[in-house]
């Protein structure tokens, strides 16, 4: 018997496609189509090599969710068949687009079984709260979805879902009936939904580990088919919504942050002195304090008098309709807008605040720049259509009434907007945020925390306007990380060498080192003894949390592909490179790897060496040592090791 590595399920010896779902049970020969042995290098019938580098595979860390139909044979066998088939694809269809709203990827339809991937083809770092929002999505519909056939067909479904995170082989651009990832991990997350209570979610200790926001119910181990060791698995109970980034428990003041926060203390005390709008972009790599500086910069402005009022909206990865998102957050916190409200109300709300805030004084149409403002949240207003209007009109009017909207604010006092991610935003969006820097009149401070793919997608950003500024947040020097991780516990028989290995795997990223001590601390090799933290025997080796492998991943994965391979190929030279050996082991001209280069320097991947220890050639390094980890285990282990023979470095160095 052989286990189907997509689905999990036996098959016979010898069988070459999965009874089950029809996947390949064997890996083809890129050239022929033969099937090869396991390991094999060079096609037996051919004689191709197997793989080329980068040919398509990757090594990933994905969620991958299983929800299957419980007492569908049964079903089934009192259906009419043509009665059963518009059941199960009314079913699979609402299920698909709950899968695919969060952002998933639907792998295939397994009879009444459904299978979805978070993180390929490309990866996020939320993948995990994706899927168990995809999963609790799916339980809401299916109860929609069971009003309608109990009405039509006199029936009810019930599913289970399981879910589950873990390393796959992920095929780039799979073939037809080639499966898009395969590995342990799959077959975990079916055998988890195989012994979930029907209508209840089973997760995995490791995608609960890597959530926030979300409360589980244990459930104890379990013994899984295929498994040698038992398995505990967690019911989803709901989205709580209440969790945040760090160490539950522990705390630590800002440490390092000290001249940027008088720079930002600065321009909101000139702001409120001119009473002139200026925007600032804080750039910063996800998890560098960011947030916190913001959050430490706010608690000082509303200490002042008098206090500001403060706006925050977020930009978002995906979705529907999210041009205009925080925006949208903003006006509806200020018009107390609740997503429960019906239309008719929620535009009442806007009225009024159009009322109390648009006088003449700011808006040359009151009523107009109102409806505009409604129109931003996705509201009509009855008595002002925009239907008729073309696209330049309605951008111009909406806006002028933002404009207007935050001149009048500022009329009772300083005003701080928050708006976070911007590296998301819509190019619309920063259109407008632009001009609002520039026109808006009053004390305005706009504070845009973004990560440095902005200057990516929009590198004129700023440039040249008196009202704009960027900041940019480094990592903590290594004094600065070692009080930080310090103030956040003191560690009884913690060997040195450990101390140093959290050090120098986070690298002064505050995030990084809060979830490598969050990880020691999860897995019992840090246990809080006696009002004091312990180490345990096997903390020696400190691994990269599934949390900060997905910021690092989902970056990596928004590059093109050509700047992707030559990423990984500068892996395998190590975490200093040089241009040399990557074009040898990409096949690309110096010229395309130095633009390629280029571009990876502008997304603050690598950076450039004045000098170089290789004569004649420019020297990289990854600006993150976890960054090149993350590339480099992408790569399939059989790729790592040809690239590594035809990557000597001795070739180079001219020492042998």
């Amino acid at each position: 018997m052989s286990a189907c590595l997509a689905c999990g399920s036996e098959n016979a010896a010898g069988a070459r496609f999965c009874a089950a779902c029809g996947s390949p049970l064997m890996t083809a020969c890129l050239t022929c189509g033969s099937p090869l042995p396991e390991d094999a290098r060079f096609c037996p019938a051919c004689g191709s090599p197997t793989t080329l580098p980068n040919a398509g595979q990757e090594r990933k860390v994905v969620t991958v969710l299983f929800a299957d139909v419980t007492g569908s044979t049964a079903l089934g066998e009192r259906l009419d068949p043509e009665r059963f088939r518009e059941v199960m694809q009314s079913y699979g269809s609402a299920m698909r687009e709950e899968i695919e709203a969060e952002g998933g990827t639907v792998e295939k339809f397994i009879g009444d079984a459904v299978m979805a991937a978070f993180g390929v083809p490309a990866a996020h770092e939320d993948d995990p709260e994706r899927a168990l929002r995809a999963a609790l999505r799916m339980m809401r519909r299916l109860e929609e979805l069971n009003s309608d056939l109990e009405r039509r067909h006199d029936v009810t479904l019930q599913i289970r879902v399981g879910v589950n995170t873990g390393e796959v082989l992920a095929a780039t651009s799979p073939g037809p009936g080639e499966a898009m990832v395969t590995g342990d991990a799959v077959n975990a997350a079916a055998r988890l939904q195989g012994v979930a209570d029907p209508g209840t979610i089973f997760v995995s200790q490791r995608t609960a580990d890597a959530v926030r926001g979300f409360s589980f119910d244990d459930r104890g181990l379990h013994e899984l088919k295929g498994k040698r060791d038992r398995v505990r698995a967690f019911r989803l109970v709901e989205e709580t919504g209440l969790g945040s980034r760090g160490v539950p428990g522990l705390s630590a003041p800002m440490v390092g942050r000290n001249t940027e926060f008088e720079v930002l203390r600065s321009v909101y005390e000139r702001v409120v002195a001119e009473r002139r709008p200026h925007l600032v972009t804080l750039y910063g790599d996800a998890g560098v304090g960011k947030s916190r500086l913001t959050g430490e910069f706010l608690a000082w402005a509303e200490a002042r008098e008098p206090p500001p009022l403060v706006l925050r909206g977020r930009c978002l990865p995906y979705g529907d309709g999210i041009t205009y998102w925080p925006l949208a957050e903003i006006l509806k916190g200020h018009a107390g807008i609740l997503d429960s409200d019906p239309p008719e109300l929620a535009v009442e709300k806007v009225r009024k605040t159009g009322r109390d805030l648009l006088t003449q004084e700011v808006a040359t149409d009151p009523t107009r720049s109102t409806a505009a403002l409604a129109y931003t949240v996705g509201l009509e207003d009855p008595e002002v259509s925009f239907a008729d209007a073309g696209p330049r009109e309605v951008r111009d009017e909406l806006h002028a009434a933002w404009r207007s909207f935050f001149t009048a604010l500022s009329l009772s006092g300083p005003v701080t907007v928050v708006i976070e991610d911007i590296h998301w935003a819509d190019p619309v969006l920063l259109d407008l945020l632009d001009e609002l820097a520039e026109q808006v009149e009053g004390p305005v401070l706009f504070l845009c925390p973004s990560r440095p793919d902005l200057t990516a997608k929009r590198p004129s950003w700023g440039g040249g306007r008196r009202n704009m500024s960027s900041l940019a947040l480094d990592p903590l020097s290594s004094d600065e990380a070692e009080r930080l991780v310090r103030l956040l516990l003191t560690v009884d028989d913690l060997p040195s060498s450990v101390h140093g290995r959290i050090l120098e795997r986070a690298e002064g990223n505050p995030f990084f080192l809060e979830e490598i001590v969050r990880r020691l601390i999860d897995g019992g090799l840090l246990r809080h003894e006696a009002d004091r933290w312990r180490a345990t025997s096997g903390i020696e080796d400190v691994e990269i949390p599934d949390t900060v492998q997905a910021v690092l991943a989902s970056r990596i994965d928004l590059l093109d592909a050509g700047d992707k391979r030559l990423l990984q190929a500068a892996s395998v030279v190590g975490r200093v490179f040089w241009t040399g050996p990557i074009t040898e082991l990409t096949d690309v001209s110096g010229t395309d790897a130095s633009d390629a280069l280029r571009r990876l320097e502008e997304r603050e991947l690598v950076s450039s060496r004045a000098g170089s220890t290789l004569s004649g050639q420019r020297e990289y390094i990854f600006k993150h040592v976890l960054t090149r980890d993350v590339a480099y285990e992408s790569l399939p282990r059989r790729d790592r090791a040809d690239a590594h023979s035809a990557t000597r470095l001795s070739d180079w160095c001219g020492c042998c």
